[in-house]
């Protein structure tokens, strides 16, 4: 079985900050790379766990960059994954197509390593942007459960995942129904930038945090 590797970071002051405005929310779409959002949104989790504000999780990690099966924050309770975290730092809104053949490709990965998701009923991916979400993807997303069911598109994501060298050996006759089943079970929930405003200006723990990324 291939290694998974994690990684908890130290992170290093961005040289060239976005700064953000007053009455307006933080420019996330202007940090400098998508690796320095996932830092954000990891550390963000990280302090809300030591917190005890996540109940649901004891420990966080990182992905390391290689290999990361569409998981860029992993959340653990008592040593087993039960959420990620996706996140996509794009100046649009994400669309439903791209939210759906990410979320589709993880539910893959997980057929071949069972450690991705330990428990399909007691499981949340979370998906953040930088941005916002169309509305057709916001409308999936409210009602995940029911409507990934009615979902026309849901089919062609899976297909267009399974042409990926690491997902080949997967066939649509034997997971398609499987990949269904677990989509109608885990939790979906997003993470826009109003809710990192509030995380990182609330609460005073995360202020050293918020002048890291901030000022």
């Amino acid at each position: 079985m291939e290694l998974v590797n994690y990684s908890k970071p130290h992170l290093h002051e961005e040289q060239s900050k976005p700064y953000p405005v007053d009455n307006q929310s933080f420019p996330y779409t202007e940090i400098s790379n998508p690796r320095r959002f996932e830092e954000l949104l990891y550390s963000i989790y990280q302090l809300k766990i030591e917190k005890q504000e996540l109940n649901d999780y004891d420990d966080i990690s990182l992905m390391s960059g290689v290999a990361e099966q569409a998981r860029d924050v992993v959340m653990f309770r008592n040593g087993k994954a039960h959420g990620i975290i996706q996140c996509k730092k794009y100046k649009h809104n994400l669309a439903k197509t791209d939210f759906g053949r990410e979320i589709t490709k993880l539910i893959l990965y997980s057929l071949l390593d069972d450690r991705i998701i330990h428990d399909t009923n007691d499981f949340t991916y979370y998906i953040a942007v930088a941005k916002d979400f169309t509305a057709p993807c916001r409308d999936l997303i409210t009602d995940f459960n029911n409507q990934i069911l009615k979902e026309p598109e849901l089919e062609g994501w899976i297909s267009s995942n399974l042409n990926m060298p690491t997902l080949r050996s997967l066939k649509m006759t034997d997971c398609a129904i499987i990949v269904r089943d677990i989509l109608s079970r885990i939790n979906v929930k997003k993470i826009i930038p109003s809710d990192l405003d509030l995380e990182l200006t609330d609460k005073p723990q995360l202020q050293p945090l918020f002048s890291r990324f901030a000022q």
